[in-house]
């Protein structure tokens, strides 16, 4: 009885350790998705600033040929 009852207690044990050891992984998991989410949203306002940066360059560009142009 006493085999049966470690048995029992050992296997229960493994089993609890196994659904923390997969919810370990499964959080760990899910804190990859976030930190890649984020940096994915990070490089994308990174490249929308870069957009507006030479998009307003690409004007200064356009308003000082003008200006030499109407110039005498």
């Amino acid at each position: 009885v006493v085999v049966v009852v470690v048995v029992v207690v050992v296997v229960v044990a493994a089993a609890e350790a196994e659904a923390a050891a997969a919810a370990a992984t499964a959080a760990a998991a899910a804190l990859v998705v976030v930190v890649v989410e984020v940096l994915l949203l990070l490089l994308l306002l990174l490249l929308l600033v870069v957009v507006v940066v030479v998009a307003l360059l690409l004007l200064l560009v356009v308003v000082v040929v003008v200006a030499q142009r109407n110039s005498p």
